[in-house]
């Protein structure tokens, strides 16, 4: 992009990934980039390798690079993709209601703390004698945005069992808001409600991770290090940060999860954050509130 399309932004995002690319490689005596684990295509470290090589070449014929980065705030929408962002100084606000409905806050830092979880904002719905997770329905959407913020209303069906009816807003002061309210729509049985998830990366050789996160609930701290396989609950919770850098924060009680990866999924070791995890056997009546939350998350430098 910065050689054939003159992009000015393109030559700053090059210097950052040939710094990532030397801290990985440094990783490895054999030359390798990608650490065992962190990616799961056989070709990978040869299409990487490849691909460098076409870069260098390109190189070559470079001339003059442009290099006049600028500072990318602000909101954007994509009505084929059916996507919309916002950047703050801190923070990236996410919010996909198309192919994949998620929605997420991701601290803009070297250690990103989120893990692109297709599930992130959602999560899932278990009935009793099940064993696959509800399939998600989108009913509708109202997607409206300003200059410094959005405000996405979805309905998501979890089957014909339940209706979440989801909020997620970018506020004008950098945080971001996650509402949702559970209905149950038949008279059914739930074994696991584990819905409101926050993807947390936990790689255990990641160049910007430390191995393990520290998590803090209402003055609680809980050291979960990377592959543990443990799980921590919480039948009332307000306050939850992760390593000081990521803050959620409830008006009323949550009862909220930890639950740790135990390998790589698709390259990341993902634990599971839920902000609303009702689990054993659970009977609902047609018509019944389930949950209803509301937290703001906020993201520090």
């Amino acid at each position: 992009m910065a050689v054939w399309a003159r992009d000015l932004d393109a030559w700053t995002w090059v210097l950052r990934e040939l710094e990532v690319l030397e801290k990985m490689q440094a990783r490895s005596t054999n030359g390798a980039v990608f650490h065992p684990g962190e990616y799961f295509f056989a070709s990978t470290q040869h299409d990487l390798f490849r691909s460098l090589a076409n870069a260098w070449l390109c190189l070559q014929l470079a001339e003059d690079i442009p290099h006049t980065p600028r500072e990318r705030v602000g909101v954007r929408r994509w009505d084929s993709a059916k996507v919309i962002l916002r950047r703050t100084t801190n923070a990236i606000h996410t919010v996909s209601w198309g192919a994949k409905i998620m929605a997420q806050c991701v601290p803009c830092r070297l250690d990103r703390v989120v893990s692109p979880h297709e599930r992130n904002g959602i999560g899932h719905v278990f009935l009793a004698g099940e064993r696959a997770a509800l399939p998600l329905r989108l009913q509708n959407a109202d997607v409206r945005e300003g200059t410094n913020g959005f405000e996405v209303r979805l309905t998501v069906g979890h089957g014909q069992a339940i209706r979440a009816e989801l909020t997620f807003r970018s506020e004008a002061n950098g945080s971001f808001v996650m509402a949702e309210k559970l209905v149950a729509l038949t008279n059914l049985t739930t074994t696991e409600i584990a819905t409101g998830l926050v993807g947390i990366l936990n790689n255990p050789h990641w160049i910007y991770e430390q191995t393990r996160r520290r998590m803090v609930a209402d003055g609680e701290a809980v050291e979960v290090t990377s592959g543990c396989s443990e799980q921590w609950r919480w039948d009332s919770v307000r306050r939850i940060t992760v390593d000081d850098a990521f803050e959620i924060a409830s008006p009323r009680p949550l009862w909220a999860a930890y639950l740790t990866a135990e390998s790589a999924e698709r390259g990341r070791v993902t634990d599971r954050l839920f902000l609303n995890y009702l689990t054993g056997s659970r009977t609902w009546i047609a018509g019944t509130v389930i949950s209803d939350y509301q937290v703001v998350v906020g993201c520090r430098e």
